[in-house]
């Protein structure tokens, strides 16, 4: 077997109707795929219960399909990602034949793993390239209750305030203005 498409994620929008959702990659096992149901509307998503909100077939290193217990409503979208356990479970006996398919499967099970972690690295704030090193985010302690800004170097820093985001003085002075007309004042246009 190969591993012959890099998607390991597909979205669905529920129609109230429709149980059955394909999964078009590989994957190994049922418990190794996750289910995530998002309200459309909020945002608001819940992680689903394999057994409780769906079943799943397939699997075995080939394609398979999702049969959620309730149809999902035209209100909900369903995210399926492939999700591989991050072990190797593989050991080869010295002086034994050499057991082909269960070495591909290895294969394929770590090519499984790089592809799951590529496409949740493309989601991730990243710096340029061109960036010697990559700023190191303030500890949760430093952080909490602030806004995130960047120093003079770039380096991401914990900003004072509560009410919004931080402002220079000159902007300060343009959003305490009462309407547009006073604005242009302030800014000294006609």
């Amino acid at each position: 077997m190969t591993l012959a498409t890099t998607s390991s994620r597909v979205d669905y929008t529920g129609n109230g109707v429709s149980t059955a959702f394909a999964v078009p990659f590989a994957f190994f096992d049922a418990a190794e795929l996750r289910v995530i149901e998002r309200v459309i509307t909020t945002g608001v998503e819940a992680v689903l219960a394999l057994g409780t909100h769906y079943t799943v077939s397939g699997g075995a290193g080939v394609a398979g399909t999702v049969t959620a217990v309730t149809a999902p409503a035209a209100t909900r979208r369903w995210t399926i990602l492939r999700a591989t356990r991050r072990t190797q479970e593989v050991d080869y006996q010295p002086n034994d034949p050499f057991p082909a398919e269960t070495h591909e499967r290895a294969l394929d099970r770590a090519m499984a793993v790089a592809q799951e972690i590529e496409r949740d690295n493309a989601r991730a704030v990243r710096v340029a390239e061109t960036d010697a090193t990559a700023p190191v985010l303030p500890n949760s302690t430093a952080r909490a209750g602030r806004y995130l800004a960047f120093d003079a170097n770039g380096d991401p820093v914990p900003a004072a305030g509560t009410a919004g985001p931080p402002i220079s003085p000159f902007a300060s002075t343009l959003l305490d203005d009462a309407d547009a007309a006073v604005a242009r004042a302030t800014l000294g246009a006609s």
